[in-house]
């Protein structure tokens, strides 16, 4: 029988080689003032000393009789990336909503109530949130609760959704595309967008310690990351998701931000 303070939300984590900050990730979560049902980490190929390291970390947090909910440990032989990983686990969770986390991101105490409540309440296959960039120089707040809908044609001008903001259903979710090591949640979104309706939730509800354009800001990661976005487009056109008009246009944002990417980076080093 599940308790009252906990839902129907499985919590799925890529892991790889992140050891020193897992804990504190999984603490987020087991802080929630609603908690999930099932927390799947997919270790993603880490090395051995990784490997060992985590299995401890895991056997310690399910040790603990005081918490309500148990780890779920899968281990892949190879590091294949983090959407197979999360492809892995969304295949191995059974409750009705996916949140997504990684493994060196954190949650505010409310995120699942406040967001499960809220998708429970509304018809909508997706929702995201606001993200705090680097919790060593600020916190999460208390706001009042405030939402927008969202539309496919919006993603044209940015990624509204942060990875570790997204609650959607299991349901019809459309899964990560492998082919893909950069921007592939841009794909992802925009194809689930297409399943049902969705929601950016203006709320600060989850947040990083890295600068948001990398913590080393290297131009040649962010030239990467330009050439991903170009690739998830022409293979978002092509495969019909997006129109022809959204991808010129989309195109042409990027072409507009990536030079914008690499003046803030020199203006930050």
């Amino acid at each position: 029988m599940i308790q009252s303070n906990i839902c129907s939300v499985s919590v799925i984590i890529p892991f790889y080689n992140a050891s020193t900050s897992i804990s504190h990730t999984l603490i987020s979560v087991f802080n929630q003032t609603l908690l999930p049902s099932e927390i799947i980490i997919v270790d993603d190929g880490s090395n051995k000393v990784e490997q060992d390291l985590l299995k401890t970390i895991v056997s310690d947090f399910n040790g603990n009789s005081a918490l309500q909910v148990k780890i779920q440990l899968f281990s892949l032989d190879n590091n294949e990336g983090a959407s197979h990983a999360r492809n892995v686990a969304i295949e191995k969770s059974t409750m009705k909503y996916l949140a997504f986390l990684d493994a060196d991101d954190a949650w505010a105490e409310n995120k699942i109530e406040l967001q499960y409540s809220f998708m429970e309440d509304h018809d909508f296959h997706i929702t995201g949130h606001g993200y705090v960039h680097n919790l060593n120089n600020d916190e999460f707040v208390v706001e009042e609760f405030n939402y927008n809908k969202i539309k496919k044609y919006q993603f044209i001008y940015a990624n509204h959704f942060y990875t570790p903001t997204v609650m959607a259903l299991r349901a019809n979710f459309q899964l990560f595309d492998t082919n893909f090591q950069r921007t592939e949640d841009y794909k992802c979104w925009v194809e689930n967008i297409c399943v049902g309706g969705a929601v950016i939730i203006r709320n600060k509800l989850a947040g990083g310690f890295k600068n948001p354009l990398g913590e080393s800001g290297l131009s040649g990661s962010i030239n990467k990351m330009h050439q991903g976005q170009l690739d998830v487009l022409k293979s978002l056109h092509e495969e019909k998701v997006i129109s022809f008009p959204f991808y010129c246009a989309a195109f042409l944002v990027e072409y507009i931000k990536y030079p914008l990417r690499i003046i803030r980076i020199k203006m930050d080093l």
